[in-house]
């Protein structure tokens, strides 16, 4: 194709916003939506490149321009890891390059949490975008044909992409942002700017100059807007209306061209370099930042601690994104060497990851291991993300499918605390022949949470539930709600049991544990009477709306006896972060939970 300067601006204008945005740099609040604008002119390059006549050239150019720095960049992670982060971080980084290697890398950080969620450890988290990439790139034949042949259909396909997306983001925010299903209209947007319009727009021209000015002013100012990544709503969510209107500010771009008084300006030409660079700039600069400032048990860390630290890390990242371009990116863009080059990286990414587990497994004594682990003690998310995505205004899952309808059954209502509660719960109600039914959302009956105490209500009669039961971390719902759920389930016959908060800590509790061996830092002491303090105006006022209907179980006192304890005689914490029971600690509350479900029996 022929050269076009002002596409190499708009990667360099993309490229620039994702690293301010993940350096945390002041003004740069939305900088992920330099994504969007890379997805926008994917698609068009992919129509401007692709021959029909030639699909085995095409895919194998493909595979060669971008395989060898991608698979590199997993390597060197992967190895850079092995030797700085600890088991716990590692597996995850291990986790995330299989993926990678894979092209799923969108997937697996579907399955996990949210992108604009940092309290996992990823390094990697920016293959993401690439992987649907190269899975835009298998369908490009597919997506040619029909723009060529029948643009009603292919335009049909494109407004169901952006409206699932606009819909999703609604429900599932993670599915809208991670999948291909849900992203695809943005980059149909380029290619049908590229089959269709081409550059027979970029003219001269007074209108041309209003429409190209406009697009760029827009293209400029809509990333630096405070945008909530977490929020729901087309309106206020990711990607909705700030994605669609970035998107759309990109194709007009692609078909005016950037106005001549821009294209001109010396910015442009510092863009249009750096847009030359973007490949290897995106690549390297995530894992550069997360490495460098790692810190064991702190997730995923993006803000520099000082103005040293933070020029260290961006001498650091033109430093390897130098290097991946000029010894990885240019001397490898050749076809065969290219690809003989990927698959050699790939092979020793997937070979290295058993050794550096077990290497790093001899590193770490048996007592240290059982508290890295404590990360991986824990159940899947609430009801998973692709039940809120297939069952979109659904209230309640049946965590239970394998019971009987006709059994009788129980409502778990909480919060992340409830979630992680999750299994002993099940197993309790399992044995006794009682179904659970689980809240979806993440923050029922919370202040600015969508599942209110008529919903709740809602969805305890229409499912026939005997008894709701709440758990919550402390202060995250008030007395006063818990009041006006019992007074409201009241007339329906429908009982309420309320498991008390656990007893949470400051620090991480793993983070403590290690320390406390390793260096000898003495642990906190919590006494139950102290929980039972700081807890005494809340547990008062839940203890005053006791009734026939409404119980109230007490958990401190299976933790702090009298000391709260943070680990297990097994040697396996309690918590695998600072407020979050682990599989393990969840254990510990099976003999109140049986209370609990032998007192709703009778």
């Amino acid at each position: 194709m022929e050269y076009r300067e002002d596409i190499q601006v708009l990667r360099g204008l993309a490229v620039l916003f994702v690293v301010l945005f993940h350096l945390q740099a002041p003004g740069f609040h939305s900088g992920f939506l330099g994504v969007d604008i890379f997805f926008v002119i994917s698609g068009y390059l992919m129509a401007v490149m692709y021959d029909p006549a030639r699909k085995r050239e095409f895919f194998l150019k493909r595979a060669a321009r971008l395989l060898p720095a991608y698979c590199a960049t997993i390597f060197v992670t992967l190895l850079g890891a092995a030797f700085v982060t600890t088991p716990n971080d590692f597996f995850q980084v291990a986790h995330q390059a299989l993926f990678g290697a894979a092209f799923l890398s969108n997937v697996g950080f579907w399955m996990e949490n949210s992108y604009f969620d940092k309290s996992a450890f990823k390094p990697l988290l920016h293959l993401w975008s690439l992987s649907l990439e190269i899975q835009f790139y298998l369908l490009v034949p597919l997506v040619a044909g029909l723009c060529r042949r029948y643009r009603p259909g292919y335009a049909l396909i494109a407004l169901l992409s952006a409206g699932g997306c606009f819909l999703a983001v609604g429900v599932s925010p993670s599915s809208a942002f991670f999948l291909l299903p849900f992203r695809l209209w943005e980059f149909l947007l380029g290619f049908g700017v590229a089959t269709w319009l081409g550059g027979r727009w970029q003219t001269a021209g007074r209108g041309k100059t209003i429409a190209s000015s406009t697009a760029l002013a827009v293209l400029v100012t809509v990333p630096l807007l405070a945008l909530d990544g977490n929020a729901l709503g087309f309106v206020a969510g990711h990607p909705g209306l700030h994605a669609l209107i970035v998107s759309l500010a990109c194709g007009t771009l692609l078909a005016f061209g950037l106005p001549r008084w821009a294209q001109a300006h010396p910015v442009s030409h510092a863009l249009a370099r750096l847009g030359t660079w973007s490949y290897s700039v995106y690549l390297a600069h995530f894992p550069v930042i997360v490495l460098f400032l790692y810190q064991p048990f702190s997730g995923t860390l993006l803000t520099a601690p000082d103005p040293v630290s933070a020029l260290c890390l961006l001498g650091m990242i033109a430093a390897c994104s130098a290097l991946l371009f000029a010894g990885v990116e240019q001397p490898f863009r050749q076809r065969a060497r290219g690809i003989r080059f990927s698959l050699a990286a790939a092979v020793l990414t997937v070979a290295a990851i058993p050794l550096a587990l077990q290497t790093q497994s001899y590193l770490f004594p048996a007592r240290e291991r059982l508290i890295y682990e404590a990360w991986f003690d824990r159940d899947a998310f609430r009801c998973g993300e692709m039940y809120s995505l297939l069952h979109r205004g659904d209230v309640s899952c049946n965590l239970t499918p394998e019971l009987a309808a006709s059994a009788p059954a129980v409502l778990l209502v909480g919060n992340s605390h409830a979630d992680a509660i999750k299994g002993t719960f099940l197993s309790v109600a399992r044995s006794r022949g009682i179904a659970v039914r689980f809240i979806v959302q993440n923050t029922p009956l919370m202040a600015g949470g969508r599942v209110g105490v008529e919903d709740v209500v809602r969805e305890a009669r229409d499912k026939r539930v005997e008894a709701v039961v709440l758990h919550f971390s402390p202060g995250a719902v008030s007395a006063q709600t818990i009041g006006r759920l019992v007074a409201a389930l009241a007339p329906h016959r429908i009982r309420v049991a309320y498991l008390l908060p656990i007893p949470v800590w400051q620090q991480s509790v793993p983070k403590m544990l290690i320390n406390n061996i390793t260096d000898g830092v003495p642990l906190p002491v919590v006494s139950s009477s102290g929980y039972s303090q700081r807890q005494r105006a809340f547990e008062d006022a839940v203890a005053n709306l006791a009734g026939p209907g409404f119980r109230v179980y007490r958990t401190d006192q299976v933790f702090c006896r009298p000391v709260c304890q943070m680990l297990g005689e097994n040697g396996r914490p309690y918590y695998f972060d600072d407020a979050h029971l682990t599989a393990t600690g969840s254990e510990q509350l099976r003999p109140v939970i049986t209370t609990l479900f032998d007192e709703l029996g009778r």
